[in-house]
């Protein structure tokens, strides 16, 4: 799973309690290390990371969104309900992840539900809009 924007990070193998993230360096692949310790109840590894044109990392995993400030030394936990599979956004204020029970926004201090009733699949977007992927049902 790669993502890029002014960095290029990505997902690497590993438990779902402790993946490897890749940062590109421009001559090669620097290692980071984040432990992702969601609980029993939230075992799925991340499936989806994007890198903010302000210098932050989001990572979906499972019931939780994971943020870095500081280049992926650290990380906070955003939980939710139910799953995050796809992250992405246009600044650090303004973030989206969703899955199968619909799309949520992050205005930079906290998340709300958007009126967006089907399951995510791809989160793209541009300056005028967002673009989503879905199943009809």
């Amino acid at each position: 799973k790669l993502a890029s924007g002014p960095a290029m990070w990505g997902i690497g193998e590993g438990s779902a309690d402790e993946q490897t993230l890749f940062k590109w360096s421009g001559a090669g692949w620097a290692k980071r290390s984040m432990l992702m310790d969601g609980g029993a109840e939230d075992a799925m590894g991340a499936t989806s990371i994007w890198p903010s044109p302000g210098g932050h990392v989001f990572v979906a995993k499972g019931k939780t969104v994971l943020r870095s400030t500081n280049d992926g030394a650290t990380w906070t936990a955003m939980p939710f309900q139910s799953s995050m599979y796809r992250v992405w956004g246009r600044s650090n204020t303004d973030v989206y992840a969703g899955g199968p029970d619909g799309l949520h926004h992050y205005d930079g201090k906290a998340w709300s539900a958007v009126d967006f009733g089907m399951s995510v699949l791809a989160l793209a977007g541009d300056a005028k809009g967002v673009y989503v992927l879905t199943v009809k049902r």
